[in-house]
């Protein structure tokens, strides 16, 4: 699986969102017919003593390097939130974005 960050935001989002989508690669053949079941949870770490992370999780979607599937947020978190002192995503100008992916299921 390929994570992609657009911290500026994608698409309709640009300047307003920071955008990730995931994406399914296949190191040796992209024409690789192989689909993959992903469960996911992707997250900013509020790194105050809040810890009241900004986090998106799921599963049940099947990706294959094959096509151009992808799947994602265009608007993971509104710039203006991400940017928030008070929030605590970035300290010292550092975000920590902590992704778990584990594979559910393989179809060939």
């Amino acid at each position: 699986m390929l994570i992609n960050v657009y911290p500026n935001g994608n698409g309709k989002e640009t300047g307003r969102s920071l955008s990730i989508f995931v994406h399914h690669v296949d190191s040796n053949n992209r024409t690789c017919s192989e689909r993959v079941m992903p469960r996911y949870t992707i997250r900013i770490k509020d790194q105050s003593n809040n810890l009241k992370h900004h986090q998106y999780a799921g599963s049940g979607i099947w990706f294959s390097a094959s096509t151009s599937d992808n799947w994602g947020w265009p608007s993971f978190i509104k710039l203006s939130s991400l940017n928030d002192p008070n929030k605590g995503f970035i300290v010292n100008d550092c975000c920590v974005i902590e992704i778990e992916l584990a594979v559910q299921a393989i179809s060939s």
